[in-house]
């Protein structure tokens, strides 16, 4: 049956399998797209050979859905045949971008950002640290942080803990039934010299809010992180110990300038056929649903090459991840 074979989208030996390393653990990447296409083809195929003869409209519209990587909120109180045929007649491009978020095309990205993140995430942690040691050696005793004992006692899942306490919009959630204290990293620190810096930087933690890593969100995840005011901390740090090593932030910029950027690859459109006439509303259902997948199948080149251009910028956060890993292990 023509619905079990995938839609003829077999393995094939000239496939090229890609291995990318990000700290010392390899992720394997293999022909993503047209490999959870053939999955769909099955899928349909499986559904459509169980109920061929009873379908079901609401169970429809779940199956539909969950083939489709529906937002559920976007189908409610639609027809199925309104459903299917507004999905088949999407551009090209819009199918792409649903399958990338579908597949998760961009996932060696994802895991390239992910290596890039907590790098910096270690580094924050490290300057806070050696912040807080300062702010401990000049404040009151009633100023004094201990965050080592905040470390061991906090009982939230977060990545990091000594970030996340930094914001008190975090401590209040009303998701969190215990109370949780906020590390005040500015007062106790008032000399002249630093005034600028620590209201610059008491102004940027009411507006940081860390969120930790998500694969799914990466790159949105990684803005966040770096909205901490990592440099003004270590200009005040610098004040008190003017021989403080730190990571020159200059000089990784030119490092990034240097990378050139990738194209993505452009999707073009192409035209929709129409269903043929006098179809019932099961068999237009099925006819939109195997022509989607058609023509879905299309796109498999412009897939390929999509997981290529992700597979290359993830190499090319790799390579920065690396260069930023050795300029803070120098200093």
């Amino acid at each position: 049956m023509k619905y079990y074979t995938g839609g003829e989208l077999k393995p094939n030996k000239n496939d090229i399998v890609h291995k990318i390393t990000v700290n010392d653990v390899i992720y394997i990447f293999d022909n993503k797209f047209k490999n959870r296409l053939r999955d769909m083809f099955i899928d349909w195929g499986t559904y459509h050979e169980i109920y061929n003869k009873d379908l079901d409209k609401k169970e429809l519209i779940k199956y539909i859905v969950k083939l489709f990587n529906l937002d559920e909120l976007s189908v409610i109180n639609k027809d199925v045949v309104e459903i299917v045929k507004s999905i088949y007649n999407m551009s090209n491009a819009e199918h792409m971008d649903f399958m990338n978020e579908h597949f998760m095309l961009y996932e060696p990205v994802s895991v390239g950002i992910r290596g890039l993140f907590f790098t910096l995430k270690d580094y924050y942690e490290k300057v806070l640290i050696d912040f807080i040691n300062i702010k401990n050696q000049i404040s009151n005793e009633d100023e004094i942080i201990d965050y080592k004992k905040y470390i061991d006692n906090i009982n939230i899942n977060t990545s990091s803990p000594l970030l996340f306490s930094l914001n008190p919009d975090n401590i209040n959630n009303e998701n969190f039934t215990q109370p949780v204290p906020v590390i005040d990293l500015t007062s106790g620190v008032d000399i002249a010299d630093t005034t600028g810096l620590m209201n610059n930087i008491k102004n940027r933690l009411k507006t940081f809010n860390y969120k930790g890593f998500c694969p799914y969100a990466p790159k949105e995840r990684l803005l966040i992180l770096l909205q901490f005011p990592i440099q003004s901390i270590i200009s005040v740090i610098k004040i008190y110990n003017n021989e403080y090593k730190s990571l020159d932030f200059t000089e990784l910029i030119k490092f990034i300038k240097k990378t050139k950027p990738l194209d993505k690859p452009k999707i073009h459109n192409s035209k929709r056929k129409l269903p043929p006439k006098d179809l019932t509303d099961d068999q237009l259902i099925k006819w939109y649903i195997m022509n989607t997948l058609e023509m879905r199948k299309t796109l498999s080149k412009k897939g390929k090459m999509l997981e290529l251009y992700y597979i290359k910028t993830a190499k090319n956060i790799i390579n920065l991840n690396k260069e930023l890993s050795s300029r803070i292990s120098i200093e």
